[in-house]
């Protein structure tokens, strides 16, 4: 919705709603994983199948006020040429470690993410990702899989 707030003083246009408060908070993300673009899963569904594009999921997120977690994914056309076809190159091993992990599989999502972070160091998205697997493995067992990462701030 857009409005105007604030005071007699001081007004200005703004848009509010839940929808600008998830995407703001997907926004912030891409300064985490230090990429291009992100969507949630709700932009992905609704993108029509002319439209090529390839998504690389990259983690499922509980956003603050949130129950249901939203899977986020990096969309590999935004990058620039090089980095789009390094990221392409280990697509596949990226998405088996992924699937490794949301399986509870820690030991061979590791050495998978490791496979591509080696491949490519510049992949900071997949870097975040083996990461977080390794803080999952020093947490020993989790209750929850797919593991969920929980943002706490706005």
């Amino acid at each position: 919705m857009m409005g105007i707030v604030g005071g007699a003083k001081a007004l200005r246009a703004t848009i509010i709603g839940d929808a600008v408060n998830v995407a703001s908070r997907i926004e912030t993300l891409t300064k985490r994983y230090r990429t291009t673009m992100l969507v949630s899963e709700n932009t992905a569904v609704r993108l029509r199948p002319e439209t090529r594009v390839t998504l690389r999921p990259l983690v499922r997120v509980q956003l603050v006020g949130k129950i249901q977690p939203l899977q986020v994914f990096e969309v590999l056309e935004a990058l620039d040429g090089e980095l789009r076809r390094r990221r392409l190159a280990t697509l596949d091993t990226y998405n088996e470690a992924l699937l490794a992990l949301e399986r509870g599989e820690m030991m061979t999502a590791r050495r998978l993410f490791r496979e591509v972070v080696r491949a490519d160091v510049t992949d900071t998205p997949a870097a975040v990702m083996l990461q977080r697997t390794e803080e999952l493995i020093g947490l020993g067992e989790i209750a929850d899989y797919p593991p969920v990462t929980r943002l706490e701030t706005k």
